[in-house]
């Protein structure tokens, strides 16, 4: 089964389960809309590898989102709920340390070890999704002017843009055992330091994560509309964007080069290597908005007679 028929199938098996709540009569209907942000995280996790001096670390940034949201209360406790939220989720992964290619042959033909010094090496992202949540909804009516609120569930996250900036430098030395020589300002030979600033191709995913949401909410206007406040979480349960297998290297970091390096690979994007396992991202914000309650029209038996003069 394709996502596309999984997303299908979720969703109209949770309208059924909605509007088989509502054929029952006793609940009320919620509309919702909201807006929200905070801190959101790439996930990066690093992969098992032989650069024992090579440091992968996740980096962070900002989140908003804005929801469209209905839920169907099957009492004042409990309830289903399903939206659409348009997400911008930030961060990126960046690179420290160094990587080594021991007993390679530099341009006279000798054998050294080649070491690559990394700086302040970032790759930053961001994401532009459609989110649709799909879960639980709780409240706890209190009797008060005060209402505690939360919710539980899945979203569903597809992907409409993703930009990739990256930033940094590379410096390659030299490292001679036989004479203790590290060579470093050599440029003709491959030993220099590069500049990089570009915007590597990258590829985004449908992915599907856990999301929790608690809150309070207290009426405004009577009892149909309500001011709600939410702090909300949400943490990928599948990779949000495509990964590689290749090699990790800087030959294409200055013109005529190729041959001075032959024995790395083209640099591309951090994502496209084997040093990176897993991207899962995750957030946590603070949503406001307002709901409007739509309570079902009452009907109560009548007992006429005709008056006569």
């Amino acid at each position: 089964m394709t996502q596309h028929r999984f997303i299908l199938l979720l969703l109209c098996t949770f309208w059924c389960g909605l509007t088989i709540s509502a054929a029952g009569g006793r609940g009320y209907a919620v509309i919702e809309l909201s807006g929200g942000g905070g801190l959101s995280n790439m996930g990066v996790t690093a992969a098992a590898n032989d650069q024992h001096n090579l440091k992968i670390k996740s980096l962070s940034s900002y989140t908003y989102t804005g929801h469209i949201g209905l839920a169907y209360m099957i009492n004042p406790y409990i309830g289903l709920g399903v939206g659409a939220d348009f997400t911008r989720i930030g961060g990126g992964v960046g690179l420290t340390g160094n990587m080594r290619w021991d007993n390679v042959g530099d341009t006279e033909r000798e054998r050294y070890n080649h070491i690559a010094v990394l700086n302040d090496w970032k790759e930053q992202q961001q994401m532009l999704l459609v989110e649709i949540p799909i879960g639980l909804r709780f409240g706890a009516a209190v009797g008060s002017a005060v209402e505690f609120t939360g919710e539980a569930g899945l979203r569903i996250g597809l992907p409409i843009q993703t930009d990739n900036d990256l930033a940094g430098s590379v410096t390659h030395q030299g490292e001679y055992d036989p004479w203790a020589l590290l060579l470093n300002r050599v440029d003709n030979h491959g030993f220099y330091t590069a500049d990089f600033a570009a915007q590597p191709a990258i590829s985004a995913r449908t992915s599907y994560s856990l999301y929790a949401k608690l809150g309070i909410q207290t009426p405004i206007k009577d009892d149909v509309v309500w001011f709600y406040s939410q702090v909300y979480g949400a943490y990928a349960l599948t990779n949000a964007l495509a990964l590689g297998d290749l090699d990790l290297g800087f030959r294409n970091d200055n013109m005529g080069q190729d041959d001075a390096h032959a024995f790395m690979a083209d640099y591309s994007s951090a994502y496209d290597t084997r040093y990176i396992a897993k991207v899962r991202p995750f957030q946590l914000g603070l949503e406001v908005g307002l709901r409007f309650f739509l309570f079902p029209k009452q009907h109560f038996p009548c007992h006429c007679v005709k008056d006569r003069f």
